[in-house]
């Protein structure tokens, strides 16, 4: 089952799908990543990203951090004041806790 998740600015609206989007606690608790580097290798896949109507995509990637996730880079034109103006996107999606994972898996 497909998770949708909006968040709306003004008149920007960003849909993020995906089969994973829980809601998180706010907690001070390090989350442990619940799945390997090798897995997240193996089985993770572009996320579907929707800015304004406009559907991108977020390819996944390794950080230079060390954290896994996904990164969504492009440009787009909206709407202010009936003045079409033409602005920088950059998305990234990561996943708590990745970053710790041993970098030998």
């Amino acid at each position: 089952m497909r998770n949708m998740q909006s968040m709306r600015f003004d008149n920007i609206v960003v849909t993020i799908k995906t089969n994973c989007l829980l809601p998180i606690k706010k907690e001070n608790v390090v989350a442990k990543c619940p799945v390997t580097r090798a897995e997240f290798r193996e089985s993770a896949q572009p996320v579907k990203v929707e800015i304004n109507g406009i559907p991108m995509i977020a390819e996944v990637k390794e950080f230079s951090t060390g954290s896994l996730g996904w990164y969504l880079n492009g440009k787009s034109v909206i709407d202010v004041g009936g003045k079409q103006v033409t602005v920088q996107i950059g998305m990234n999606i990561t996943v708590i806790g990745s970053k710790e994972l041993p970098k030998e898996q």
